[in-house]
């Protein structure tokens, strides 16, 4: 656990794997573990400008995959477009945000980087696809759940048992074993919420 913002940040190394998560201490699973998300990037890429270019003054974002800071309403954003006239002196320096608060017990703001390297070829002329240009990154739950969230919606496996009147024998979620004598439409109102258990 990172108890304060210093050792609350993230460079992504495919060497030694490793993930950034938010738990709630508070709020435990039926095994113990404290519910929370993860941050799982879908893109990532490392600065080509060195870590003492002037130019990372303004950018010094870029250092991070992902930093977790104490959330305070005087540190809306990572940046601005005003730093583009003044980059040796910008009006917004991310890493002043990183200043040693705690972030254990804490309202916390993820401040996520994602990226990708594009050179340019010629099929990028006129449109440049953007598909193949996508970033970005997934919050996942991490111990959220008890079990895979999946066993607990309302789309459950049917199984076509009389091709003349299409009805259908609703099956174990777990096991899609058919229930003797349910059909969909008799055990749609049978199934828990998918978030009762989870509220």
């Amino acid at each position: 656990m990172a108890e304060t913002e210093h050792n609350a940040t993230l460079f992504i190394n495919p060497n030694t794997p490793t993930r950034m998560a938010v738990v709630n201490e508070d709020a435990l699973n039926a095994r113990g573990n404290p519910r929370g998300y993860c941050i799982d990037h879908k893109t990532f890429t490392y600065p080509l400008i060195p870590d003492d270019a002037w130019i990372m003054e303004t950018a010094n974002f870029m250092k991070y995959h992902v930093a977790m800071t104490a959330h305070k309403d005087d540190e809306p954003t990572s940046t601005t477009i005003f730093d583009q006239a003044t980059p040796k002196e910008p009006v917004v320096r991310f890493e002043d945000y990183i200043d040693g608060d705690s972030v254990r017990r804490q309202d916390v703001v993820a401040w996520v980087s994602a990226g990708t390297w594009h050179i340019p070829v010629a099929e990028d002329a006129p449109n440049t696809p953007s598909i193949a240009h996508a970033v970005g990154f997934v919050l996942r739950p991490f111990n959220y759940f008890d079990e895979d969230a999946a066993l607990h919606t309302r789309e459950v496996t049917i199984i076509r048992n009389d091709f003349e009147t299409m009805e259908a024998a609703v099956v174990d979620t777990r096991d899609c074993v058919p229930h003797a004598g349910l059909t969909a439409h008799a055990a749609v109102d049978s199934f828990d919420s998918p978030t009762d258990d989870y509220k």
